[in-house]
């Protein structure tokens, strides 16, 4: 029997959006070297080894920009960031009949803006990468979440946009 419903947040509970071109865009940035230096850095700063502020810096650096690129992605973030309320209405019908939890690569500077967004409310238990350290696809985010949960893998179901996090 199915007693938790685990939601990855981007992708699934937010739209995806382009921030990066949005900031290339105002910024007048090399897209590409935008995207470039985050693939370099994702996975450091969702396992909270680096900072969104470091990736901005480095982007700043290496684009010989002036200016506060800090301040202009908090705000792009923050106003693109888009709720999905076709999954928040299931999410809505869902409370009170199981257990609903998130798992999320995430890094703490977004993480401040989705909860400012009211997403972690629905929620009962929240696992976020930058807090524990641990990243999916890692088996181990997964093991961690079940120990909290307090349940195994066979009575929950996992929701993410990514297949190599589902079949983790």
């Amino acid at each position: 029997m199915i007693k938790a419903i685990i939601f990855d947040v981007g992708g699934v509970i937010t739209k995806d959006f382009n921030g990066f071109g949005v900031l290339a865009e105002k910024l007048n940035l090399d897209y590409d070297l935008i995207v470039s230096i985050w693939n370099e850095s994702a996975p450091e700063i969702h396992a909270h080894k680096m900072t969104i502020e470091d990736f901005l810096n480095s982007v700043k650096e290496k684009s010989k920009i002036s200016g506060n690129i800090v301040a202009a992605w908090e705000k792009i973030y923050f106003e693109n960031l888009e709720l999905n309320a076709d999954v928040l209405k299931i999410i809505e019908k869902l409370k009170g009949k199981c257990e609903l939890a998130i798992i999320s690569n995430v890094s703490e500077f977004h993480a401040k803006l989705i909860r400012k967004k009211g997403v972690y409310s629905h929620f009962g238990k929240i696992i976020l990468s930058h807090k524990i350290g641990i990243t999916k696809p890692q088996k181990e985010i997964f093991v961690h979440t079940l120990r909290e949960l307090k349940l195994s893998a066979d009575e929950c179901v996992f929701v993410d946009d990514k297949e190599e996090n589902i079949t983790a």
